[in-house]
């Protein structure tokens, strides 16, 4: 059976993956990520510490809602400007737990804007057997050294590698294939000076006679903490960085220098073989030839035979992102005349 595999290559570590299906894009919480509740200090016990509770009531209202605006900035000030004289034990610990809440922030902002996913090559791969399609994902370090857990530690770093990909065939049917892993790093890991997180994700999936291959990837930061600096700082969901790669068989080389007469020798030769041949040459042609490539595709959609018609449709569908559907000849030809 056709299977996706996503691998962390790192020395001899042996990386922990926990499989989790995914349903179109939404990520599926695991039963091991935590809930970010922050300790913010204890109930405060007298009446004198209520007036004070009172009085700071509107200021953790403030804080909180600067919080779900991702604005560490305003959190800073806020804290900055109450944080003054004896305060009790209890108010402390609260300012301090938005401090910490301000530095998740703060680094979360710099992974969204930093992180990426990335091909190692310019150009992915052919689609031929034992081909792999490796993906890098690279998290860069933070102002401040940043202390990733490991699995077995009280504070493990988890990422969500999730993985899409679908196949088009030249009778225009398509397949997609789902999976998602947890990945807990094997080990701590320091962001700092000039290392940089990196997990290769790689897609392992058989040749099974597919004229194209889209491949999406989605890594995701589970809900936890770091250590940022001296902080053990929250982090919440965030989609960190995602990337795609589209696949054609090797002979797709061979129609890219002269795409219309390629698409002419495939309609000819007819078959399975030339309606590949036909189908990488239509999607191969630019600017005017486009109009050319349709107007070969819809004569046979007019004259040849039922499959070779059929596969006619699906290069068009294909070529145009017309979706009528593959198999109505008429449709086609209605399509084509309204067009004149």
């Amino acid at each position: 059976a056709a299977a996706l595999a996503a691998a962390l290559l790192g020395g001899a570590c042996v990386t922990e993956y926990e499989a989790a299906p995914l349903v179109d894009t939404r990520l599926l919480r695991p039963e091991f990520a935590i809930a970010q509740s922050i300790p913010f200090g204890a109930v405060p016990s007298s009446a004198d510490e209520q007036v004070l509770l009172d009085l700071y009531a509107s200021v953790f209202a403030r804080l909180q809602q600067a919080y779900q605006e991702d604005s560490p900035a305003t959190i800073d000030a806020l804290v900055a400007a109450y944080d003054r004289g004896a305060l009790p034990t209890w108010v402390q610990e609260r300012l301090e737990g938005y401090r910490n809440l301000a530095e998740g922030l703060r680094f979360l902002r710099h992974a969204l804007e930093r992180s990426t996913v990335d091909l190692p090559a310019a150009e992915p791969p052919p689609l031929a057997a034992g081909t792999v399609l490796e993906f890098t994902f690279e998290l860069p370090p933070y102002v401040e050294p940043v202390l990733l857990g490991g699995r077995d530690d009280v504070d493990p770093t988890v990422f969500a590698v999730a993985l899409t990909v679908e196949d088009a065939f030249v009778d225009g049917s398509r397949r997609r294939y789902s999976h998602q892993d947890f990945v807990r790093l094997p080990s701590r890991q320091l962001l700092a000076g000039d290392a940089s997180l990196r997990l290769p994700i790689r897609i392992d999936l058989p040749d099974n006679g597919a004229v194209m291959r889209t491949a999406n990837v989605r890594v995701d930061l589970m809900p936890g903490y770091l250590l940022v600096g001296e902080r053990r700082a929250a982090v919440r969901l965030a989609t960190l960085a995602a990337a795609s790669a589209t696949q054609y068989p090797a002979e797709r080389a061979e129609v890219l220098a002269e795409p219309l007469a390629a698409l002419r020798a495939g309609l000819k030769q007819g078959g399975v073989a030339g309606a590949r041949r036909a189908w990488l040459a239509a999607m191969a042609t630019r600017g005017a030839e486009r109009r050319t490539a349709e107007e070969l595709l819809i004569e046979q959609v007019r004259t040849a035979s039922a499959e070779s018609a059929g596969n006619a449709m699906a290069a068009l569908q294909a070529l145009t992102g017309v979706r009528i559907l593959v198999g109505d000849r008429d449709g086609w030809l209605a399509w084509w005349q309204s067009r004149q």
